[in-house]
């Protein structure tokens, strides 16, 4: 403490160049507050403060005391990070110091005088440079301090010497004229003089008029270190310096001129070698006698400290000098009068002019706006004083600029004026007022409800509007709202205001709900929630309640996803009954596997399937889902047609919806169907023909809808093709099945029978379709015989088939054997015999070329099944068609929009083709024209003969047709198109092609369906995925929109929290900091939305190099233990176990910083107890990353979600804080953008691992 009271620092008045290190360290840091402080027993007091309110502070209150007796600058980062100061009383209290720089001031004897110190509200760090400044400002205050002191000693030395000179001038004035008055008093005076010069600490001697020395004081010898002899009669010149002797003998010769006294300072070498600085007065003593010059006498005093002080004094100030050069303000030192002394380097170069040219203007050259007043009022500031205005400065070139001006006082009666460039602020403050003007605009004219509410009360501070959705502003309070909500959503509303009343927001969050309109009807509205304010604990205060009329997108959404859902089900339905129908044979099989399918994939209460039984005129109950189906089958359920649903479908051929039984007029349901509460039934019908009825029953009223009977339709279209094929099949196999018999038994079989009625002289057969047996009592009738000319007899017999001769049979006898009427008989009975084995191989054949029609079908069918684009599919139809019944061309017209037209949409072979790209149409009532007939009609048309038929329209493409063949493709009661084949042939088509060819256009109509159902489903997902595109680009304009203006007011926040436009009371810096935390909040939502946008794009570039893994992961975790802090989570264990072989990975660092940031901060958000643990491991050619937690964990629900946008876990049930949904989606894509895959594993009530792999090294792109 004596070290500090001999620099006499404490309680002095401000000082200007004290005051600006302080501002100098400040702008250095960037940083809102700084002091100068020294401390005594019991304060600290500062000397020059930045950002401080008061004077002084305890001791015990400032960090400054741990600063004192540290050897260098003590750094704290984050102070709530540090185990020795996060309770310290200037973190917890005001000023709430959360970042802090001190650089201990000592004296040369090493003893602590003070603290330079640096603080901030908020955690931060700092480079070296500016660790290395901060020590070079610190150097400045103590050469300050001790050219202070240098000073203060010089001037109490000055004024002791002086006096004692004066003294001493006197007694030799004295002396000496007592000397020249009275003689008498010589040796009187001598003695004194002796005395004087003996008894003084100033060095006297007396010099010869060529400067030799002739008498020395006592302090000479004992000051110089030499002996009398050594000086006595040697001149001074041999021990002055050599620079400093011109300057030496000059002024003995002025005093020798000049008879008057001379003052100079030189070197003169002491007995050891060294040198000292001595300052002489020389002086000429008269004779008495003559009035010439006798000798000199001088008095010389030691200056060394003065001048080894002046010296460091000029360094400093060519030190400071530099400093000041650097600095980033222009700085004007200018006189009372306003004339310019001195500028720094940026005032020459903010505008324009040398220094030397700066030097010779005034202030009001400069500035433009130059106000004497003003000028007039800083002149009366008191010293350490200061005043701040904004005016406009005037570069050489005439240009103006916007300028903030701060003009001091110093010490030494000139001002010191810092001047800044905000021309740039100005515009940002316009740009600034101009969007809060553009944001009351949009709020007044915001087109739903907007309100800024206070969390603590739940009170409205701010709303666009008094009445919305026919509620009062009044009503949409928390408090009242409850009652008008719809019961199924007061749970979630109920939670969503209890996450507001605890500020638990996190970030904004939607919810979607219903309220009750005045008039009873519920409207559906969104409700977004944004943080708005913050208070110093960065505690949500403030946010503002977005409220918008959806009702009718609400509804549309839910009936567009509805409906998508059900053609994806029904495509899918639909693809599995065409497979199923291809393979499967067996009709009951068919049966259970459609309506099991019906009943599990559209979650009905019941479906069954019943068949017609044109004998009763009723239709029963072939198959029924589960155990009460087997029941009614097995009670031979029957309903009689036009009775109930069912029957009604049966008799009037269409489908029968009742969303509600039990306002129908009609049967109630079976008792087995009790909860039956709607019933859709929907014929199955080929042509016109009526082969059952599907039957579906709901037990929810209106759960059916006009979507389920189209549903319906299409699986019994596929079902009706499915029976009908199946009993074609099964007829045709019946018949080849009793053609084989009966083949069998006319042949061998029948010809042994013959032998044996033969010898038995039987006279004929009788054939069935069971067996051959004789006929006894008469013979077949046959043509009389003919008998040839000559000695031989032939006899023929006619081979007649159903009374058409197609051959004849004869014998012919021999003249030793000749023909008797037994042979006749024989002959007839053959021939008969010969005619039906032809006409049974000919229905063999028929049969057999049927049967591989049929199967063709069924291939066709099979083949096209899983193709769902419709031009691909018609196309593979006709090729697959033409190939399969070795055809001439075949061809499918489908019907227009308009219905007016049918429109070639594919066509077999090149020909087919280039019709279907010429876009060839048949108006639907041309009657020249067999496919518009067949559409017309909507039955099968057959022309064998082209040539002969008039309503053919010939075409040139295809001259060769002979045969054509048109089936009308129809589903339900609607056509679709129209099947036509043509032929080469005459006579190419029967009735049987007609059923054929009917049964594959059917399939083809409902494939078709399907393939139409699926595209409008495609064309659904582009649409979804414009609109998803729309949603991204208007996100990422409105965030650069929004992002602009946000860094302009974080940025004035700074500012004025840094004090560049004046001190702020604390209400006001607390209103500035939310602001700012605010500010900064919304900024990175808008980053996070920024960053989604341009994945979703495709616009997100990796920026790959060489990364030391560990290290970065060190760093990440350096940062989340000051997030958990700021959580509240100090004791929450944040650890990291990495392998020791990861090194270097290939990765773009700041995308793999904000991945292991999103980890970690979502498992210390949701964790509460235990530990966070980031681990990092090698596996081949990748690098696994896990981040594992013991907080809540997840659902199996809630992991299968975790990973989609706008997401998130429902916060009702963990109680933590949501977030946008964005951060682990964005995860995902930048962990995939690498290369990589992340999922999570998770146990309810344990914890989680979000874990990640990404490979070693940059992957190659593939090469297209």
């Amino acid at each position: 403490m004596a070290t500090l009271k001999r620099y006499r620092i404490m309680d002095t008045a401000p000082e200007m160049v004290f005051n600006e290190l302080a501002q100098l360290a400040t702008n250095l840091l960037a940083a809102p507050m700084a002091a100068i402080a020294f401390i005594d027993e019991n304060r600290i007091w500062y000397k020059a403060r930045v950002g401080l309110e008061d004077e002084s502070s305890p001791r015990e209150e400032s960090l400054c005391t741990h600063t004192l007796y540290s050897r260098q600058l003590l750094l704290i980062p984050d102070t709530r990070h540090d185990e020795q100061f996060k309770g310290h009383p200037a973190v917890v209290r005001e000023p709430y110091v959360r970042f802090y720089a001190g650089i201990p001031l000592r004296a040369a004897n090493n003893q602590p005088l003070g603290v330079l110190c640096v603080m901030d509200h908020s955690p931060r760090e700092i480079s070296d440079g500016q660790m290395n400044g901060l020590r070079l400002i610190g150097r400045q205050i103590m050469l300050q301090l001790e050219m202070r002191l240098r000073q203060i000693e010089l001037q109490q030395q000055v004024m002791r010497n002086q006096s004692a000179l004066n003294d001493t001038k006197e007694q030799l004035r004295t002396a000496m004229t007592g000397q020249l008055n009275a003689r008498s008093e010589a040796d009187d005076t001598r003695e004194r003089f002796q005395f004087l010069t003996e008894n003084s600490n100033d060095l006297i001697t007396r010099h010869s008029l060529d400067g030799t020395f002739i008498y020395l004081s006592p302090a000479v010898t004992h000051l110089l270190g030499y002996g009398e002899d050594e000086l006595l009669g040697h001149s001074p010149y041999e021990y002055c310096h050599p620079a400093d002797l011109p300057i030496m003998r000059e002024q003995f010769s002025l005093t020798l001129e000049q008879a008057e006294s001379t003052t100079y300072t030189y070197r003169f070498r002491q007995q050891d070698g060294n040198y000292i600085w001595l300052e002489t007065i020389t002086r000429t003593i008269l004779d008495q006698t003559t009035g010439e010059p006798a000798e000199l006498i001088a008095n010389s005093r030691d200056v060394s400290a003065r001048v080894v002080t002046e010296q460091a004094l000029r360094e400093s100030e060519a030190r400071f000098r530099r400093v000041v050069d650097q600095a980033a303000d222009a700085m004007f030192l200018f006189a009372p009068n306003g004339r310019i002394l001195d500028v720094n380097q940026e005032a020459c170069h903010s505008l324009g002019y040398r220094r030397d040219q700066l030097t010779r203007m005034v202030m009001a050259d400069v500035d433009h706006d130059y106000d004497e007043p003003r000028y007039h009022a800083i002149g009366e500031l008191e010293l350490g004083d200061s005043a701040t205005f904004e005016t406009q400065l005037a570069r050489k070139n005439g240009e103006l600029f916007a300028a903030e001006v701060r003009i001091g006082r110093l010490d030494s009666g000139e001002y010191l004026a810092l001047a800044r460039d905000i021309s740039q602020r100005s515009a940002e403050q316009e740009a600034v007022a101009a969007t809060a003007r553009q944001f009351q605009l949009l709020a007044q004219n915001w087109p739903d409800y907007l309100r800024v509410i206070d969390l603590a009360t739940m009170q409205t501070r701010f709303s666009n509007r008094q009445e919305f959705a026919g509620l009062s502003s009044a009503d949409w309070h928390p408090q009242q709202l409850g009652s008008r909500v719809h019961p199924d959503d007061h749970d979630a509303v109920t939670a969503h205001v209890a996450r507001l009343a605890d500020g638990d927001l996190g970030t904004d969050m939607n919810i979607v709900y219903r309220v009750k309109h005045p008039d009873g009807h519920f409207e559906w509205v969104n409700e977004r929630v944004i943080p708005y304010a913050r208070n110093e604990n960065e505690q949500i205060v403030e946010a503002i309640i977005l409220v918008a009329l959806v009702t009718e997108q609400a509804q549309l959404q839910r009936q567009a996803d509805d409906s998508l859902h059900r053609r994806e089900r029904e495509v899918s339905i639909s693809r599995r009954i065409a497979l199923e129908i291809a393979r499967q044979p067996n009709l009951s099989e068919l049966y259970r596997n459609t309506i099991d399918l019906i009943k599990t994939e559209f979650a009905y209460y019941h479906v069954q399937l019943f068949g017609l039984d044109s004998s009763t005129d009723s239709v029963q109950l072939l198959y029924g889902h589960g155990d009460v189906g087997q029941r009614m089958v097995e009670m031979n359920h029957t309903i009689p047609v036009g009775v109930g649903p069912v029957g009604a479908a049966a008799i009037t051929r269409e489908a029968v919806l009742l969303p509600r039984l039990s306002i129908a007029p009609a049967s109630p349901p079976h008792p087995l169907l009790s909860r039956a509460r709607g019933e859709l039934a929907v014929p199955i019908m080929i042509g016109n023909q009526l082969l059952g009825v599907l039957d579906v029953l709901s037990e929810r009223d209106d759960e059916l809808s006009d979507e389920d009977r189209v549903a319906m339709e299409a699986i019994s279209n596929q079902l009706a093709t499915a029976i009908d094929s199946t009993r074609l099949r099964r007829e045709l196999e019946g018949q080849l099945r009793e053609l084989n018999h009966l083949q069998r038994l006319m042949s061998r079989e029948g010809w042994e029978s013959f032998q044996q009625q033969r010898r038995s002289e039987n006279l004929g057969y009788y054939f069935d379709r069971r067996t051959v047996f004789p006929m006894q009592n008469g013979a077949a009738n046959g043509a009389a015989p003919v008998l040839p000319e000559g000695n031989e007899k032939m006899v023929t017999q006619p081979i007649a088939i159903r009374g058409e001769v197609v051959g004849q049979l004869g014998l012919q006898d021999l003249e030793d054997a000749p023909l008797n009427e037994e042979d006749r008989e024989l002959l007839s009975a053959i021939s008969q015999q010969v005619a039906e084995a032809m006409e049974n191989a000919r229905l063999l054949e028929q049969t057999q070329k049927r049967a591989v029609e049929l199967e063709t079908v069924a291939q066709v069918s099979s083949a096209t099944a899983n193709i769902l684009e419709s031009h691909q599919l018609l196309q593979a139809v006709v090729d697959l068609t033409r190939q399969s019944f070795d055809l001439y061309h075949a061809h499918i017209y489908l019907l227009d929009m308009d219905g007016r037209d049918l429109v070639l949409a594919a066509g077999a072979g090149r020909v087919g083709r280039q019709m279907a790209q010429e876009e060839w149409r048949i108006p639907l009532h041309q009657p020249q024209s067999l496919v518009a007939r067949a559409a017309r009609e909507r039955k099968g048309i057959i022309v064998n003969d082209v040539n002969k038929d008039p309503t053919y329209l010939p075409n040139l493409l295809l001259p060769d047709t002979r045969s054509e063949l048109a089936v009308p493709m129809i589903v339900g009661t609607n056509l679709i198109g129209v099947l036509d084949v043509q032929s080469d042939a005459l006579n190419a088509f029967t009735q049987d092609d007609v059923k054929i060819q009917s049964s594959l256009a059917n399939q083809i109509a409902v494939a078709l369906q399907n393939a139409f159902l699926f595209e409008e489903q495609l064309q659904t997902a582009d649409q979804l995925r414009e609109v998803d595109r729309l949603k991204s680009e208007f996100l990422a304009s409105m965030s650069h929109e929004l992002r602009t203006p946000l860094n302009s007011i974080i940025g004035f926040a700074d500012v004025l929290l840094e004090g560049l436009d004046g001190e702020l009371n604390p209400r006001m810096e607390e209103d500035v900091r939310l602001i700012r935390s605010s500010g900064a909040h919304l900024r990175d939502l808008i980053g996070e939305i920024l960053d989604m946008s341009k994945i979703e794009a495709g616009k997100m570039e990796l920026r790959y190099e060489e990364v030391d893994f560990p290290h970065l992961a060190y760093e990440v975790l350096a940062g989340a233990e000051k997030y958990a802090v700021t959580h509240e989570k100090t004791h929450l264990a944040i650890v990291a176990d990495l392998d020791d072989d990861i090194k270097f990975v290939s990765c773009d660092r700041t995308r793999m910083v904000q991945i292991l940031n999103n980890l970690v901060s979502n498992a210390i958000k949701f964790t509460d107890d235990g530990s966070v643990t980031l681990k990092a491991s090698l596996v081949g050619e990748n690098m696994r990353v896990s981040v594992e937690d013991t907080g809540i964990g997840l659902s199996k629900e809630n992991a299968e979600i975790v990973f989609e946008q706008f997401r998130q876990v429902d916060v009702t049930l963990t109680g933590h804080g949501g977030s946008t949904g964005l951060g682990l989606p964005i995860t995902k894509s930048l962990v995939e953008l690498h290369g990589g895959e992340i999922w999570v594993e998770s146990v309810l009530g344990r914890g989680s691992q979000f874990i990640f792999t990404i490979p070693l090294v940059q992957p190659q792109p593939e090469v297209q």
